[in-house]
């Protein structure tokens, strides 16, 4: 799962590293994947994509018959104290395709 997460410095003209944690809970509450202490550094008065993957070993698929979805918790840090955190709701599901087919 690819996680990716607009960090924004509306500090002026002076550039912040901040510490981005991810931490995926999969549908039965349990820790599925985690990505710890990720820096990011952002100039004054811009945004930084923070982008991570995360590898979840055998998925619990999203389906209309079962509804199965994982919460993806973000927080952002500086110098070890959050400074922002957001908790999204998420399922997992699989794509094929087929260049001779189309499907």
């Amino acid at each position: 799962m690819e996680v990716e997460v607009p960090i924004c410095n509306r500090g002026g003209m002076v550039s912040e590293t901040v510490q981005v944690e991810i931490t995926l809970t999969g549908p039965n509450g349990g820790a599925e994947a985690a990505a710890e202490h990720i820096p990011v550094t952002v100039f004054g008065e811009s945004t930084q994509m923070c982008c991570q993957r995360l590898l979840v070993e055998h998925p619990a698929l999203w389906s209309d018959e079962t509804p199965n979805l994982y919460s993806c918790r973000i927080t952002i840090s500086e110098d070890e104290n959050p400074i922002d955190s957001v908790n999204i709701s998420t399922g997992i599901r699989t794509l094929r395709l087929n260049a001779k087919h189309g499907c």
